[in-house]
């Protein structure tokens, strides 16, 4: 992989979890203009394919996802509608990018609920998960580029030292698609 500093896979996947489902066609493919805190490069193969085959890619990696999502959530049936529209080009691994930072947003918040909850055990084995199994992802295997472990220095080694700020930030900033699917069971929003 090259030394990419912010390739268009990663854009693709901020721009899934960051802008939602609102703007127009020309805003959600466009850029985003600054990045709230360092982030690794995600790196790309020259490979892509149509939105009519993101979806299944989607659905073969989240069927078959090798670790377990928190209690209670799931994976959800559709992408972003954005990501199936007709004239978008997906590039390899934008699919397989949405069910991996689904999976680390649903176990950060996991550990920040059971944080403010003070359940340390759940904190403890949610802080877990992203500490050691986040990286061990095929999918962070074969395209992040994160040599510096720049989200696990900036985000998770502050929560270790119980300052949650830069991993709220994180969950609040990059988990939209998470979000958007997922409600606390008294109907507020996650």
């Amino acid at each position: 992989m090259g030394q990419a500093v912010f390739p268009r896979l990663m854009c693709a996947i901020v721009l899934t979890f960051c802008l939602g489902a609102c703007g127009n066609s020309a805003e959600q493919h466009s850029a985003p203009t600054e990045v709230p805190h360092p982030s690794p490069s995600v790196g790309t193969q020259k490979l892509s394919y149509p939105a009519k085959k993101v979806m299944a890619r989607y659905k073969a990696t989240a069927a078959s996802f090798p670790n377990a999502l928190p209690a209670g959530i799931t994976f959800p049936d559709a992408l972003p509608d954005r990501l199936l529209e007709d004239n978008y080009v997906a590039e390899a691994g934008v699919a397989e990018g949405v069910a991996n930072f689904y999976w680390r947003c649903a176990w950060q918040d996991a550990f920040l609920t059971a944080a403010s909850l003070n359940d340390q055990g759940a904190a403890d084995a949610a802080f877990e998960k992203l500490a050691t199994d986040w990286e061990s992802l095929p999918f962070y295997q074969k395209y992040v580029e994160d040599p510096d472990r720049l989200w696990q220095s900036t985000a998770l080694e502050p929560a270790a030292r119980r300052d949650f700020r830069p991993l709220e930030r994180d969950f609040h900033n990059g988990c939209r698609f998470y979000l958007e699917h997922n409600v606390h069971s008294d109907g507020r929003q996650r």
